[in-house]
């Protein structure tokens, strides 16, 4: 018979639960906390000797096995946690009230939505309520008798609740549960009563998409800078949100809303630039200006994976990469024209200006740039790698540098080395193994010099 020996590592995790409820003046929840946590202490402390005096054993699927006497550390780590339906406030587990619900996404208690009740504390979803109207009922209704049938679109009551009434011949509503009907404008009527939207006006004319009928002018005209239209008929547009403007008139969608602000982050050892409301199209007549200029012994590595700009013939969008805003500088990078092959590149200045701007024609996706500095100890290695064809001939490393997470892994790598440990065990299925057959001659022969 052959014995053998192995070993095994057992991980036990205690948990022990508090009913907030029974705090009194003389303990509150803090006290009674400690006090579990002494219990706590105090079991493992059995548990510890029980091991040292050879009195514990634990049998698995058939096996007995021996703890070994050294091994049994115990973590002082504790976390308070609260039940599903609770949420942690000042150290005290509290339970959504009724008319609430646990969010498990956003982790606190939200009122229940119109068409939902919640009669019962400590939930994690909402009832629905039995009637068939969609919305129907008040937001965080509490019972049932809350859920409430409310008046629909081209009608109206004084709760907004039934029975209701229709809207009067020139009036319209298009909502649910409201005590009012609002009128089409001066001289205006509807084809009918219970009007629900702003077309069943007897307009001068029906206004098409990114236009608003003028009340006071009874005309159609176009949406303003910032706002825009999606639908025909309207007597109104959609301011585009805070921060955010269209490039021309009469815009018809909330994506003609453009970011202005020139995007992208800088972290300590790389960074992304980014063309404004990337990865929208980015705005006409704008102009973005980015600075690089890294630590002492470091210098830049820029990859771009792809660049999508406005095509005209005349060089319109431009993107110039280059050390210093003088135009007497070098170009490192220059192009007004879409690239869809990824370049990667290193700079022997120590700082890099990059500047970016539009026409007033028709824009694109533009661009969003990774960047990392890394010592210069490893400059002629990495020129070595970024100058191989090879590295850009492969479809396989093309999608290396348009993959963001793998990406985001190399760009670690080459700004602290060390950091190869991290990734050392899921390389082999984030990489193709062309890759590391292209990196490894490189890297033998740069430390072998």
């Amino acid at each position: 018979m052959v014995r053998g020996t192995f070993k095994s590592l057992i991980t036990a995790e205690f948990e022990l639960q508090m009913d907030s409820r029974k705090h009194s003046r003389k303990c509150d929840f803090e006290c009674m906390s400690r006090r579990t946590q002494r219990k706590l202490k105090k079991a493992i402390k059995i548990l510890r000797r029980t091991i040292k005096k050879e009195k514990f054993t634990v049998r698995y699927e058939g096996f007995n096995y021996e703890v070994i006497k050294k091994s049994f550390k115990a973590d002082k780590h504790y976390d308070m946690t609260c039940k599903h339906g609770s949420i942690l406030k000042n150290n005290i587990c509290i339970a959504c009230s009724i008319g609430t619900y646990m969010s498990k996404h956003e982790k606190k208690c939200l009122p229940c939505p119109s068409g939902t009740f919640q009669d019962e504390e400590g939930r994690t979803e909402c009832k629905k309520c039995p009637s068939k109207i969609p919305n129907s009922g008040v937001e965080g209704a509490a019972n049932a008798l809350q859920c409430l049938e409310l008046c629909e679109p081209g009608h109206y009551s004084e709760e907004g609740l039934k029975p209701c009434k229709p809207c009067e011949i020139g009036k319209y509503q298009p909502q649910y549960g409201r005590t009012m009907c609002m009128p089409c404008g001066p001289g205006l009527l509807t084809r009918k009563i219970a009007a629900s939207h702003f077309r069943d006006c007897t307009t001068k004319e029906v206004c098409r998409k990114g236009y608003f009928y003028n009340l006071r002018r009874q005309r159609c005209e176009q949406c303003k800078h910032g706002t825009y239209q999606p639908s025909s008929g309207e007597n109104f547009c959609i301011p585009c949100p805070v921060g955010t403007t269209t490039d021309f008139r009469s815009s018809t969608d909330s994506s003609d809303c453009k970011n202005r602000r020139c995007g992208g982050y800088r972290g300590y050892y790389q960074g992304v630039i980014e063309t404004p409301n990337y990865p929208g199209n980015y705005p006409i007549n704008v102009g973005c200006t980015w600075k690089i200029k890294p630590e002492k012994h470091r210098r830049i590595l820029i990859i771009i994976p792809q660049i999508e700009l406005e095509a005209n013939g005349k060089c319109g969008d431009r993107l110039v990469i280059r050390k210093s805003k003088s135009d007497e500088s070098q170009n490192t990078f220059d192009t007004c024209r879409s690239q869809v092959r990824p370049v990667a590149f290193t700079t022997r200045s120590k700082k890099i200006w990059i500047n970016f701007r539009s026409n007033n024609n028709n824009t694109a996706k533009g661009f969003s740039i990774p960047f990392v500095t890394y010592h210069e100890q490893y400059q002629s290695l990495i020129e070595d790698i970024v100058q191989d064809k090879k590295l850009y001939n492969s479809k396989q490393h093309q999608q290396i540098f348009q993959d963001r997470k793998i990406l985001k892994a190399l760009l670690e790598v080459i700004a602290q080395p060390y950091n190869y440990l991290k990734y050392a065990n899921v390389s082999h299925t984030m990489f193709p193994r062309s890759f590391f057959r292209l990196l490894k001659p490189k890297v033998r022969k740069f430390f072998s010099t």
